[in-house]
């Protein structure tokens, strides 16, 4: 169970793991390369950015993430903040 969510910019160690589920989970089919996906991650790191990357933790270990953007859909730049790269490790999701 996951007892803890924080945003990515209080843990910015964890930017190329948070980057690479998203990389493995959508980014590889969709012909971004891993860096591709890296860079956008740090713009999660600024505290003043609307956007965020909430990562979930059980006691010391990160096991999930969400990211809350401003957009996700380019013929409907009108509808936002939208929820979006809902991740948790396949070890804690229930069957």
């Amino acid at each position: 169970m996951i007892t803890k969510v924080e945003p990515l910019e209080n843990h910015p160690e964890l930017v190329p793991l948070c980057a690479g589920w998203n990389y493995e989970t959508w980014g590889r089919d969709n012909g971004r390369s891993r860096e591709e996906i890296i860079e956008p991650f740090l713009g999660f790191l600024d505290p003043q950015s609307r956007q965020k990357a909430l990562v979930g933790f059980v006691p010391g270990l990160p096991v999930g993430l969400s990211l809350l953007i401003d957009n996700d859909l380019e013929s409907h730049p009108h509808l936002g903040p939208w929820l979006a790269s809902l991740y948790v490790t396949p070890e804690m999701r229930l069957i």
